[in-house]
C-alpha cells in the first residue's frame, strides 16, 4: 500500500512512464506519448491531462492499469473497443 502513497508530484516521470505503457498497449501506439493531449480522453481519462484522474490513488492506480494491459491484453483490449 506504500505505493499509494507515492503521488504524482514526487516522480511525475515515473507516472508517465507507466501511463504511455499502457496507453501503448491499449491503442498499438508506437510514437511517442505525450503527457498531456486528447488522446488520453480516448482511453477513459476525463481530461487531457490523467494526472488529474489519478492523484488520489498515488501510484498504484496506473501500475494497476499496466498490471492489467499486461496479464490481460485481450480482456483490456476488448474494454477498451467497446
Amino acid at each position: 500500500m506504500a505505493i499509494a502513497l507515492l503521488k504524482y508530484d514526487d516522480l511525475p516521470q515515473l507516472f508517465h512512464e507507466l501511463l504511455a505503457e499502457s496507453y501503448k498497449r491499449l491503442t498499438d501506439h508506437n510514437g511517442p506519448v505525450f503527457e498531456t493531449g486528447e488522446h488520453w480522453e480516448e482511453i477513459g481519462f476525463q481530461r487531457s491531462n490523467p494526472a488529474t484522474d489519478i492523484r488520489g490513488g498515488g501510484a498504484l492506480g496506473p501500475l494497476c492499469l499496466l498490471n492489467l494491459t499486461e496479464q490481460y491484453p485481450q480482456t483490456m483490449q476488448h474494454i477498451f473497443n467497446v
